[in-house]
């Protein structure tokens, strides 16, 4: 049980509001292709109100088209969807 003492009700109430804004770097040709991540994300993400984008990794891509979109949408949070070799893109 925790003490009333160590909570800080505030600050539990504003991250309760905060509305993160979060781009998914998608690679379509990653996997199986059984599920269609960008419908599942949107689906999961549309009641919590948060601010999603996907950006998604086609044939010819450039490195400095994905960096583009982040410096434009400026997220919270970058997520790699796909197998290791885009989480290891997305990483560096």
């Amino acid at each position: 049980m925790v003490h009333d003492d160590f909570i800080n009700k505030d600050t539990l109430q504003k991250e309760a509001t905060v509305r993160l804004k979060i781009l998914f770097i998608v690679n379509p040709v990653s996997g199986y292709h059984s599920t269609d991540w960008s419908k599942e994300i949107a689906t999961y993400f549309k009641i919590l109100h948060h601010s999603i984008e996907f950006y998604f990794l086609n044939t010819g891509f450039a490195k400095q088209s994905v960096k583009d979109k982040i410096a434009v949408f400026k997220p919270d949070k970058v997520v790699a969807v796909g197998g290791d070799g885009t989480v290891s893109f997305v990483a560096t």
